[in-house]
């Protein structure tokens, strides 16, 4: 840490073949000598390995009812408590001993969450309980909190990583999950990007899927309702008094799928789609085989497609043919392919 540390009381038994100590009243001092972070409960298993490599390892750490302060300045330094979080590489690097303890977990927290290079509204996390589990390169967390009631009614996040190297965050592979029972979708933009531009008030639970230093991968279940969104930047909105379903698109060799379930829409205009079913697969050229695609729907509403048409990322060609057909009536089902 860098920073002198003060013990209120310390005890210590054993955990079968693990020393486990106690620490009551554990204080972080910052540059001033003056308390920067105080943690009451402490509970720390060392691991054996610490002697072989005179660095300090942890099977278990175990901190209960936290009350953090996190700020991320404008040039984009993290501080926690006001005391600054090394990650530049090398000896002391936050990031790296954290991968390099066994188990942590935190219980009953508050966090408030200061972010002055989004210049965002502070956020405060109530009742957070986070654990992280590591072994070797394979890292899994998750953390549930309460947001304020005005943007959600709980947050779930977790994730299943596989890296070694923090500051090489391009060869590192793994899927994040995120929940949200009920939320403010367009009030959380303030300390979230989305991949889509939305507003509207709903329950969301998304998987992203990422490797190669980019996500090949989003699928998500939602119910939402008086919402707005627009799929490309220069596309209109697509207001929506209700909307529900589960959409999937996966970008990986090559290949693009997008596939939707139960998906249903009313928009403020009118418009209804029925409960819909569809998979579409597009294959870029290689070599000699030219390109491909397929689509499949349990049934496509034909005046739906072409009243939406506009506000969809499609070929600006598709799109205008589309406008000119103005086709009408339900196919059910379909299954195209071409190439």
């Amino acid at each position: 840490l860098s920073r002198p540390v003060t013990i209120g009381s310390l005890s210590a038994d054993w955990q079968g073949l693990h020393p486990s100590l106690r620490i009551g009243g554990l204080t972080i001092l910052d540059a001033a000598g003056q308390p920067a972070l105080r943690l009451e409960h402490v509970e720390a298993e060392p691991a054996w390995v610490s002697l072989l490599l005179w660095r300090l390892r942890l099977n278990r750490l175990e901190i209960d009812s936290p009350d953090l302060a996190i700020r991320r300045q404008a040039d984009g330094q993290i501080y926690v408590a006001g005391l600054p979080v090394k990650s530049d590489g090398g000896r002391g690097d936050f990031a790296e001993w954290l991968l390099d303890q066994r188990r942590i977990v935190i219980r009953n927290a508050r966090l408030e969450w200061c972010d002055a290079l989004r210049q965002a509204d502070d956020l405060v996390l109530d009742k957070l309980e986070f654990r992280l589990e590591n072994s070797g390169s394979h890292h899994r967390f998750g953390l549930r909190a309460q947001p304020p009631s005005r943007l959600a009614a709980t947050l779930d996040v977790r994730g299943d990583l596989r890296g070694r190297d923090p500051s090489r965050l391009a060869d590192w592979r793994g899927e994040f999950y995120a929940g949200l029972d009920y939320a403010d979708l367009g009030a959380w933009r303030q300390w979230v990007d989305y991949p889509l531009a939305v507003d509207g008030a709903g329950g969301v639970r998304a998987w992203l899927e990422f490797a190669d230093g980019r996500i090949n991968g989003v699928t998500a279940d939602f119910a939402v309702r008086d919402a707005r969104v627009r799929l490309a930047r220069d596309l209109a909105d697509i207001p929506l008094s209700r909307a529900a379903g589960r959409l999937r698109y996966r970008d990986e060799g090559g290949i693009v799928e997008a596939s939707g379930r139960q998906l249903s829409l009313q928009s403020g205009d009118g418009m209804k789609l029925a409960p819909t079913d569809f998979f579409l697969r597009l294959q870029e050229k290689t070599g000699t085989h030219p390109a491909r695609g397929e689509f499949i729907a349990n049934r496509l509403d034909l005046d739906v497609l072409s009243r939406l048409a506009g506000r969809l990322p499609v070929d600006p060609a598709f799109r205008a043919r589309l406008a000119d057909l103005s086709p009408a009536g339900q196919v059910a089902p379909l299954n195209v392919k071409w190439s």
